[in-house]
This record gives structure tokens, C-alpha cells and sequence, in this order.
């Protein structure tokens, strides 16, 4: 803390900048890590070296569409173990279900990034109301819904989750319509039966 200001310094070469910068934009890398420092240049203000941030902003002040469809493909796919919500739900199995509705929530914080063309801030999506508040192609009230899924009955979290998983596909196939996403998205939604 200097005078109440919480500072968290990190340091790297701007040639390890650049390099990163070309992975995201250039490359489409979807690395987390490596979209952290992207975003920082994004927003970033400088308090010495205007021109050469100045430099580095112009190369990423317009994200790539490929990232972009790169950020939806990845985290599209939910996982074999979200197909069985209802066993877990019967089960009572609560480590392991809370442990998937992380892991959805997780996925679907990437996909709507990708959507919405923005840097993710930071790996494990801090900040969450902040980042989805400044997105414009969201499910509504995802905020609320989402941490309305870690604090009501499970059955109820599973429920809502459902619904923002429907919304954020419709969502995917009216940003993309051509992107063929059919095979995922019933993997995705396939339910398995609540055997114990």
C-alpha cells in the first residue's frame, strides 16, 4: 500500500510484449496468462514511455475475430461431467456437482469474452460483475444469475444454469450463424440418466 493505493507490480521486456501481443493477435492464442497482459496494454495508462504504449495500443485496439470464434471453440464443450448433473443431483454428490457448475460458469465467462471481442482481464475471471457489465451480447441479468447459482438450492443452480447455457448458444448462433457448432452443443446438453 502506498497512501491507501493497493499497487500489484509486474514487470516484462517490452520485446516479451510484443511477442505476446503477436501470439493474441496474430496467431489467435487463446491463452488466458497471455490475454491478461494484452488487456493491460488495452486499458493500460502510462505513467512513463507514452509513445512507445501508444505503439503497443494500436496493435491491439481491434480484436480479431478469429480470436474471438478461437475463445467460443474452446470453452464450448461443458465436459462429460455436467452431463451428469441430475445423477449428482440425486446422489447429493454436492463437492462434486458444485465442483461442474464452476467449471460451466468458467467456460461460459470464456465463451462470452470471446463473444463480446474483449481481453480477459485475469485467468480465474476476477472482477466478474465489472467484465460482464461492460459486455453488450450477454443473457440477462447474468451477474445476478450466476451468483444466484452458488447461493440457492442446488436443484434451483442447476436449473438456472440450464436456462444461461441455452441463451449464451442462441447467443453464439446469432453472432455466428455460420460457425457450425451442432455436435458440441448436443454433447454439451446431453443429460444422463439419474442413476446412482
Amino acid at each position: 500500500m502506498t497512501k491507501g493505493v493497493k499497487l500489484e507490480i509486474s514487470n516484462f521486456l517490452t520485446s516479451t510484449v510484443h511477442k505476446i501481443i503477436n501470439n493474441v493477435i496474430v496467431e489467435f492464442d487463446t491463452d488466458l496468462d497471455k490475454q491478461c497482459i494484452v488487456a493491460t496494454v488495452y486499458d493500460g495508462i502510462p505513467l512513463h514511455g507514452e509513445e512507445i504504449l501508444s505503439k503497443l495500443k494500436k496493435k491491439v485496439e481491434v480484436y480479431p475475430e478469429e480470436l474471438s470464434v478461437g475463445m467460443i471453440r474452446e470453452n464450448i464443450y461443458l465436459g462429460n461431467r455436467w452431463n451428469n448433473r441430475e445423477a449428482l443431483l440425486k446422489r447429493e454428490d454436492w463437492l462434486m456437482l458444485y465442483k461442474v457448475i464452476v467449471s460451466v460458469q468458467t467456460n461460459l465467462m470464456g465463451i462470452l469474452f470471446g463473444l463480446n471481442r474483449l481481453y480477459v482481464h485475469h485467468p480465474a475471471f476476477k472482477w466478474q460483475q465489472h467484465s460482464l457489465e461492460a459486455m453488450n451480447i450477454v443473457p440477462t441479468n447474468t451477474f445476478n444469475r450466476f451468483t444466484s447459482i452458488l447461493l440457492s438450492h442446488p436443484k434451483e443452480s442447476v436449473s438456472e444454469l440450464e436456462g444461461i447455457i441455452q441463451e449464451v448458444y442462441e447467443l453464439i448462433r446469432t453472432e455466428y450463424p455460420s460457425l457450425e457448432l451442432s455436435e458440441v452443443i448436443d454433447k454439451s446438453l446431453f443429460l444422463r440418466p439419474k442413476n446412482n
